[in-house]
């Protein structure tokens, strides 16, 4: 990593976003994760280094480089706001629909719709 050049947590994310593109760019076209998803996996990563530089400078944090489970926690949380947009898009065109448990829990299930457009497609 270029240390040297880090003078914010935005210089520390973009190295670490350079890096997971050019990663994504070395890859064949079939294995590349999705632009919208990558997408949300940077602003994660841009997000979560301006507050951890804000904590390194300080001094509530020994370093501004991000751990294993950051990277984890941070790449889980993109995932989970695309695929929240995935169904939410699916319900935006009818094929999912939302309910609600009497725990409060959300629940999903396919509407006639969603049922006939799998049914075509197998």
């Amino acid at each position: 990593m270029y240390q040297d050049n880090i003078q914010s947590g935005q210089d520390y994310a973009r190295i670490i976003i350079n890096t997971i593109f050019e990663g994504e760019l070395s890859l064949s076209e079939d294995m590349r994760m999705d632009s919208k998803l990558l997408q949300y996996w940077s602003d994660e990563i841009m997000t979560h280094a301006d507050k951890t530089w804000q904590e390194y400078i300080i001094g509530e944090r020994e370093t501004y480089i991000f751990d294993d489970e950051e990277f984890r926690q941070l790449f889980e949380n993109a995932g989970l706001r695309y695929a929240s947009d995935i169904l939410n898009g699916l319900v935006d065109k009818d094929m999912v629909q939302v309910g609600v448990r009497e725990d409060g829990e959300l629940v999903y299930s396919l509407t006639e719709k969603g049922k006939d457009h799998i049914d075509e497609e197998i």
